[in-house]
């Protein structure tokens, strides 16, 4: 961080002197983008962690991935894939279902929800 005047507001990043909380010009700082977020003085946008995502711009903080779905590229959720199960805040690779059961449907949120072969 160089020389900020002030601290940037969340959902905002600020960099080479900014002269606003809230820049928007992408030279001085910006809104930050979604798959990121930007705390209450941030000095650049920080990608939200793998199981976690942000779907809109000026982020202040990455949201959990709702359970039965899988989070991995930060901006959107899918729905967990066939033969693994996701709780909440599954990433990109979700836990197999256990052995001897199966998924053939998709979107499960517990082992539980595996079904017997």
């Amino acid at each position: 961080l160089t020389a900020v005047t002030g601290s940037c507001n969340p959902g905002y990043f600020c960099t080479l002197a900014a002269s606003t909380p809230r820049p928007t010009d992408n030279v001085t700082g910006g809104i930050c983008p979604p798959g990121y977020y930007c705390p209450s003085g941030s000095s650049s946008a920080l990608a939200c962690a793998d199981g976690y995502y942000s779907s809109d711009y000026q982020a202040s903080a990455c949201t959990a991935c709702p359970a039965g779905s899988a989070c991995s590229n930060g901006r959107s959720f899918v729905s967990c894939p066939r033969g693994r199960y996701c709780p909440g805040a599954a990433g990109a690779s979700p836990p197999s279902c256990p052995s001897g059961t199966y998924d053939a449907v998709g979107g499960l949120a517990a082992s539980s929800e595996c079904e017997q072969c």
